[in-house]
């Protein structure tokens, strides 16, 4: 859920023009599936530690903490959130960047594309004040 403002920013910033909506939409898609898929493992894994017991109950079987083994779970867990950040390291360092001049924000990024963006909106503003002083033709 900390991460769900930076999903959003990032689907928006590197979607094409027509399908931002669609793509900020998959953050709260990618949010339901991992629901789903939490619930699913939660049962996986006390089926599988159920059957590797001696007693048929699995690591997460009852309520009672006591006798249950939570914290082999919650190692497991911490085991599969180092090799997730590890694939998303990977998958960081091989993903580029769109570069259309744009950061997420709506910002021009870099020196050269801050110069054009100034050096048209000068154009355009005395292209208009020439407009209204009627020194231009008028564009039919």
């Amino acid at each position: 859920m900390f991460t769900l403002v930076g999903l959003m920013e990032f689907f928006y910033s590197e979607a094409p023009e027509g399908m931002r909506s669609l793509a900020t939409s998959f953050s709260f898609l990618t949010i339901s599936i991992g629901y789903f898929l939490s619930s699913a493992f939660v049962k996986a894994i006390d089926a599988m530690t159920g059957r590797m017991a001696d007693n048929g109950q699995g690591w997460l079987y009852g309520t009672n903490f006591n006798a249950n083994h939570v914290d082999r779970f919650y190692w497991f867990l911490a085991v599969l959130s180092c090799v997730n950040f590890g694939v998303y390291v990977l998958c960081a360092r091989w993903y580029k960047y769109r570069r259309d001049g744009h950061d997420g924000g709506g910002g021009v990024v870099g020196s050269e594309e801050v110069e054009k963006s100034k050096g048209e909106k000068q154009e355009n503003g005395g292209r208009q004040q020439a407009l209204v002083k009627g020194e231009e033709g008028s564009d039919q």
